[in-house]
């Protein structure tokens, strides 16, 4: 555990609690400058919802 993103997160996303970072996906601003900052590839997107996509597809 680096704690890069605890650093870099500019909404406080992640913070260290004992020997984990818990994540509040709430505050998350979208910026997703943490995924490319992981040295060991532990931060994804996950897609919740794709009514954006939907929208543009439906005649």
């Amino acid at each position: 555990m680096c704690g890069l993103c605890v650093e870099y997160c500019p909404s406080s996303v992640f913070t260290k609690q004992q020997d984990t970072i818990k994540v509040d996906e709430s505050r998350c601003i979208e910026c997703y400058g943490c995924i490319p900052l992981c040295p060991v590839n532990a931060i994804s997107i996950k897609i919740i919802n794709d009514a954006t996509l939907e929208d543009f597809t439906k005649p």
